[in-house]
């Protein structure tokens, strides 16, 4: 596995703990969800550092610009 200290966490992405169970059908809606603008809450089960699964509800909110477009770590 890896190292979990905060050094080895910040500025990683959230895929990090992604436990492989989740669908593409999934991350189809929240992105339709988040690029509508609307607020994504849903379960998903995530993996710790050490391997273990653990269900937990994320809330996801776009961000927008100054110019009210939303905007994504890809721009």
């Amino acid at each position: 596995m890896f190292d979990s200290s905060q050094d080895q966490l910040v500025g990683d992405r959230p895929s990090l703990f992604a436990s492989g169970l989740t669908s593409k059908e999934y991350y189809a809606r929240m992105w339709t969800t988040l690029l509508s603008g609307e607020v994504w809450r849903e379960a998903i089960t995530n993996r710790r550092c050490d391997g273990s699964l653990y269900e937990c509800t994320q809330t996801l909110t776009p961000v927008r610009d100054g110019e009210d477009n939303i905007r994504g770590d890809w721009e």
